[in-house]
């Protein structure tokens, strides 16, 4: 049985805003399709997704396709540009989620970054959502059992920033080698 909480860290501390230590690739708790599914799901729900920040003049995509598609990876624990523009050509499922679009490294960070809000917005309702599909129950109650309470929902929110910073890392550590 896979457990929720990943080896070799301290146990949560009882902070609103201490990560949901679970998974890193959410594919192994939920499924592939239904994480698909969630990621899609969240950028409905968005009330406004305007394509306001600056394209390349060879490439335009669609802000609903980009979040979709960074939500979903960061939730498979795929994380850097170059990873996530590797796995556009290597995984069928997030090649669908790009609708026959190829962003590179270069634009995506430049989307993350000027749509960093939305894209945590995103991710925490993917993080959310998550959580109530897993089929163990014992899973479901290291979340803390069926209702999102108010210190739940602080903890989930941390783990979305968390894997933001995460992708901003690696990104930043990449460009740094060049």
């Amino acid at each position: 049985m896979a457990t929720m909480f990943m080896e070799n860290q301290p146990e949560w501390d009882g902070s609103p805003t201490a990560p949901v230590r679970e998974h890193t690739d959410l594919r192994q708790a939920v499924g592939e399709e239904t994480l698909a599914h969630l990621a899609l799901d969240a950028v409905q729900r968005l009330d406004d997704v305007r394509p306001a920040w600056r394209r390349h003049a060879s490439h335009a995509f669609e802000p609903r396709m980009m979040l979709t598609l960074l939500s979903y990876c960061y939730a498979s624990g795929i994380y850097g540009s170059a990873q996530v523009a590797d796995a556009i050509r290597d995984n069928r499922m997030i090649r669908y989620l790009c609708a026959r679009t190829y962003p590179d490294p270069k634009a995506i960070r430049s989307f993350r970054k000027g749509h960093r809000g939305l894209l945590h917005q995103c991710l925490n309702h993917v993080l959310q959502q998550a959580r109530g599909w897993h089929p163990d129950p014992a899973l479901a109650d290291s979340y803390g059992g069926s209702v999102l309470t108010h210190r739940l929902c602080g903890r989930i929110d941390a783990d979305a920033q968390h894997r933001l910073d995460v992708a901003i890392f690696i990104d930043r550590m990449l460009i740094d080698e060049d």
